[in-house]
């Protein structure tokens, strides 16, 4: 398992106990994705936790879509020191 996998993986878990979602990992070009779907009625979970989680990743965004609906991304870069 590459180092951006165990990084990812350490994170989708965390996410998925956070916020009692499925999160999908994926191999990019770049290296691992994950994505956690979000709703405007997440009003309950921990959003600073999550933004922790997210914020050790090499790089995070979000999408939201106007029914209220999203997802949060992140992306570990293969050749991460």
């Amino acid at each position: 398992m590459t180092e951006a996998y165990r990084r990812a993986w350490e994170a989708a878990s965390r996410l998925a106990v956070l916020t009692g979602a499925e999160v999908q990992v994926t191999e990019v070009p770049e290296g691992v994705r994950i994505r956690l779907p979000v709703h405007s009625e997440d009003s309950e979970v921990d959003q600073l936790e999550v933004l922790s989680v997210l914020g050790r990743s090499d790089r995070y965004g979000h999408r939201r879509f106007a029914d209220g609906s999203g997802h949060l991304w992140a992306l570990y870069h293969q050749d991460h020191p």
